[in-house]
């Protein structure tokens, strides 16, 4: 998982997210974005993301009512 804490701007560009899983009792098993910043994830694809124990909270999950998120060309499978 890839944990992800600012208040400011992270932008994830032309990645491939693959086979990435969550080992912890809870989370997300891909992207976990907290602290209220703005997410942007383009030209990307995410795949294979699971969950080995406790529970998930989605592949990508934004852990903060202030923060934006955007996705542009990005895929998401299993």
């Amino acid at each position: 998982t890839m944990w992800i804490k600012t208040t400011g701007t992270a932008t994830i560009d032309g990645c491939k997210i693959l086979n990435s899983k969550e080992t912890a009792t809870k989370g997300a098993s891909a992207i976990y974005f907290q602290n209220g910043g703005t997410l942007n994830i383009k030209n990307s694809v995410i795949d294979a993301a699971s969950v080995s124990t406790g529970f998930s909270y989605g592949t990508v999950y934004i852990n903060n009512a202030d923060a934006t998120a955007t996705l542009d060309n990005v895929t998401i499978s299993n």
